[in-house]
């Protein structure tokens, strides 16, 4: 038995699942219409080929994390989920401090530490709902 509060959160992370999906199936497919949503300019074909690979990564593993985060007692792939979630949060915090503050990017800073806390919220409540489980 799930409460409405743990259900709520397994349906963010699926929701945040489903979405990293889709962002990683545009990069595969099109990768042109998203650089400005990154603002990134790529050179040429091999700066399209490390958008997929270096970007794309991030979203490929982030998908995997939430769902396998859903499944019985895998809660604890929310942990990653949250460090590689941070470690975007942490490259943006780095570049406002090297190169100055790009209002822009503070809606990303935003939307990245909200995911964070989500899953690290929703790690500490399924914590508890899998060692009830096993008993």
């Amino acid at each position: 038995y799930l409460s409405p509060m743990k259900l709520l959160l397994k349906l963010l992370i699926a929701s945040i699942g489903l979405l990293y999906l889709l962002i990683w199936l545009r990069l595969m497919t099109d990768p042109g219409a998203m650089l400005e949503q990154f603002a990134l300019v790529p050179e040429g074909i091999a700066g399209l080929n490390s958008l997929r690979a270096n970007v794309g990564v991030l979203f490929c593993a982030g998908t995997l994390f939430c769902f396998l985060s859903l499944r019985a007692n895998g809660h604890w792939w929310l942990l990653p989920a949250a460090a590689l979630t941070g470690g975007a949060a942490l490259g943006r915090l780095i570049g406002m401090a090297m190169d100055g503050i790009a209002w822009e990017s503070m809606t990303g800073l935003l939307f990245e530490l909200a995911i964070i806390a989500i899953f690290l919220l929703a790690y500490r409540a399924l914590r508890g709902t899998a060692s009830r489980s096993a008993d």
